[in-house]
């Protein structure tokens, strides 16, 4: 576990970092924090840094909470919280007519399980109870595109299934790549420069997919969510193509697998900044779930029609848990990890619309003092007054 820790005061700093998983602390390190370097104008250009390193073992999921012990102005910033996931391998399920170059490319990522059945034994199986248990971390798609999916990761190769948000304006023939995001996590470390394909499903995708990948006339690939689910969309047939000639096909193979079930198989990141939204994929039919913050307060939350739950409430530090109908419970963490908030030092300029406005440097002077409170004692006084006087006369 690596953390980095800032000085915004100008003497250095001396305190103990401790390092804690789930609550029990595992280590405690002295540290010194050099003091920041100030500007001309006497503000912070650079805090003091020191980063510090720690060592565990741990073989289970966890929170991991690493936090100063010396007090200070900003309790909110004194700890920092990372969600430990269990070490594991994948599970995949590939449904092709016997396709070789699929199953060979597959068997050479490092998978616990891989499972191959035919689109009918495919189609033959109970969705409802594989969207409920998730059998399968990933699930491929060879040239098949079935009326009904389970919730799930999908990698899609040739006709897109129904009910995504995907159509198909025809075919295409004779497709090279002329771009691709080499650095996404599923293309990293690719070269697709040779990728040539001799038929393409020409995708017409809605706004929210990201391009991975284009044709001359197509996209190539794209990613998207859909049904509580991520696809990833390949337009063609890697059999109508030269990829499988290419030793960049086993490696998106690999990169494929590893980055949906992975990163994207839970359909979360779990370490959020403050006011970053918790988002956790589901089904739209399912019922409402239950956020606890921090503090021990729990709110329901809806699920949207696309399957997600986005509960944007996290203003606060620590670890929020969702709780949700036949799935375990899921944590998140919540940190500050923001320079600007850290610097809690007056600031000698602001910019506002363009303008920069300057501290006053004299003494602080009220303006704009209410009068009203004076007004209202001299009205009572009179009164007072008045009913003396009216008083006076009567015994007279």
């Amino acid at each position: 576990m690596f953390a980095t820790l800032a000085n915004y005061e100008t003497s250095q700093v001396d305190c103990e970092v401790q390092l804690s998983v789930d609550g029990n602390v595992r280590s405690v390190r002295p540290l010194r924090i050099p003091g920041c370097q100030l500007g001309p104008a006497g503000e912070v250009t650079k805090p003091g840094r020191t980063s510090v390193s720690f060592q565990l073992s741990h073989g289970g999921s966890g929170v991991v909470e690493v936090r100063h012990l010396r007090p200070d102005a900003l309790a909110a910033d004194d700890a920092a919280w990372a969600v430990l996931e269990p070490p594991r391998k994948l599970s995949v399920l590939l449904v092709t007519r016997n396709n070789p170059v699929m199953i060979a490319a597959l068997k050479a990522c490092p998978l616990a399980r891989l499972d191959v059945k035919t689109p009918a034994e495919f189609d033959a199986m109970d969705h409802s109870a594989m969207s409920i248990q998730q059998p399968y971390d990933v699930i491929v798609l060879d040239d098949h595109a079935p009326a009904k999916l389970p919730r799930g990761s999908f990698v899609v190769f040739g006709r897109p299934p129904e009910g995504i948000g995907v159509s198909v304006a025809g075919l295409v023939k004779n497709q090279g790549i002329v771009d691709w995001r080499a650095r996404h996590p599923v293309l990293q470390y690719l070269n697709l420069t040779n990728l040539f394909a001799a038929q393409c499903h020409k995708l017409v995708l809605p706004r929210d997919a990201l391009v991975l990948g284009e044709f001359n006339e197509s996209p190539a690939m794209a990613l998207l969510s859909r049904q509580g689910g991520v696809f990833l969309l390949v337009g063609f047939d890697v059999l109508e193509s030269n990829w499988p000639f290419e030793p960049s096909f086993a490696m998106f193979c690999y990169n494929a697998t590893k980055y949906l079930g992975m990163e994207m198989g839970q359909g979360r990141q779990t370490c959020l900044k403050v006011g970053q939204a918790i988002e956790v994929a589901g089904e739209p039919s399912a019922p409402p779930a239950e956020v606890k913050d921090p503090d021990g307060k729990v709110t329901q939350v809806r699920w949207d029609s696309s399957g997600t739950l986005r509960y944007p409430g996290t203003y606060r530090v620590g670890t929020y848990t969702v709780s949700a109908r036949n799935r375990p419970a899921e944590k998140f963490a919540v940190s500050l990890l923001d320079e600007d908030e850290s610097n809690i030092e007056p600031r000698g300029e602001l910019v506002l619309s363009g303008v920069k406005l300057k501290a006053q440097a004299g003494p602080v002077r009220r303006t704009n003092q209410e009068l009203w409170p004076l007004l209202a004692a001299v009205a009572l006084a009179l009164v007072c007054l008045e009913w003396f006087v009216y008083n006076s006369k009567v015994r007279l």
